[in-house]
This record gives structure tokens, sequence and C-alpha cells, in this order.
């Protein structure tokens, strides 16, 4: 019983809030800063290239660019879930 209380305290102080991605998302979305927040920085770095590249092609990727943000919206669900799952797995191995 002490282990699960160690493992909930560690986690607890790790896990990742969908209400703080949702903020990042919202305010710096455009930036893929909720993707960075939440650990998914394969994702950021995708956002942040297609808005360079929208932006230097006067726009050319808008559409494409538009639909990865809009996707955003919904994925940050299950990327901060899948983040949080990680988490606790890695409690599991340090207290375990």
């Amino acid at each position: 019983m002490d282990k699960i209380l160690k493992v909930e305290m560690l986690y607890n102080n790790r896990k990742k809030n969908h209400l703080a991605a949702y903020a990042l998302g919202f305010f710096l979305g455009s930036f893929g800063a909720h993707y960075f927040y939440a650990g998914a920085n394969d994702w950021g770095w995708l956002v942040l290239i297609l808005l360079f590249a929208t932006l230097v092609t006067g726009g050319g990727l808008f559409f494409l660019y538009a639909l990865v943000v809009l996707f955003g919206a919904i994925h940050t669900y299950f990327v901060v879930n899948a983040r949080n799952k990680a988490i606790y797995d890695e409690c599991l191995v340090l207290i375990g």
C-alpha cells in the first residue's frame, strides 16, 4: 500500500494537465506549444515547420496548415493521455 501511495504522489507531481494543454493550444497552438508541453515534440516541430512553410510560400500551404492546427484540438486530448500513461509507467519503475 505504501508503494502505491508513493507512485500516485510522484505521478500527480509529474502528470500533464489537459486544461493547461488546451490553454496552450488556444493561445499558442499556431506554434505547436501544446504538443511541446505534452511531450509530443515531433508534432510540435511539424506544426512549426508548416507555419514557416506557409509564411514562406505566401499562404500556399495554408489549407494543410489549417487542417493540422484544427486536428490538434482533438489530437491534444489523446497526446496528453498517452504522455500521462508513459509518466505513470515511469513512476512505477522508479518506485517499484
